[in-house]
């Protein structure tokens, strides 16, 4: 029980230090995980969060019926959530504002910065919005790859106030 407990504290560390590319003060901000469920497989790295599962540090905040985070030498690499649906935020920098992505499975892939939401995706950022089969989004890049029934619907630019002229 005890090596049960050290690896459950172990994986969150690691998690911890390597969940995002959020703002970087989040990065030692402490993790919360919470499910109704937890199993591990240490033979595949995977520690699987069931029920109500919602993992957050700082900004980012993933929630789904099912999470999977996989390592790889006691490193996060991939983060999975499964869910009717799985939803994932995060604010990568103050200046981009928040994005959010949902869909039946999101997959976070940390090292590449890249999210892939696929069964009625929807990635949203600052008012505009992107719904399709699948969505590849780069974070660190701002690119974004949308196939299967694409539908993008683009905000204009905030217009700035009129200001009175002086008389």
């Amino acid at each position: 029980m005890k090596r049960i407990l050290n690896t459950v504290i172990a994986g969150a560390l690691c998690l911890a230090a390597t969940t995002s590319q959020a703002l970087p003060e989040d990065r030692s901000l402490p993790i919360d995980i919470f499910s109704e469920d937890y199993t591990q497989d240490v033979a595949r790295g995977v520690m699987s969060y069931v029920g109500n599962a919602r993992i957050s540090q700082g900004s980012l905040l993933i929630q789904a019926d099912r999470i999977d985070v996989t390592f790889v030498d006691r490193v996060a690499v991939k983060i999975v959530a499964l869910g009717a649906p799985a939803s994932l935020t995060d604010t990568p920098e103050l200046e981009r504002g928040q994005l959010e992505a949902q869909g039946n499975r999101v997959e976070y892939l940390i090292e590449a910065d890249q999210v892939t939401v696929e069964g009625d995706a929807r990635f949203a950022h600052e008012g505009s919005e992107v719904t399709a089969n699948q969505i590849v989004f780069d974070l660190s890049e701002a690119a974004a790859v949308a196939t299967g029934g694409v539908r993008h619907v683009i905000q204009p630019p905030a217009v700035p106030e009129n200001t009175q002229e002086e008389q």
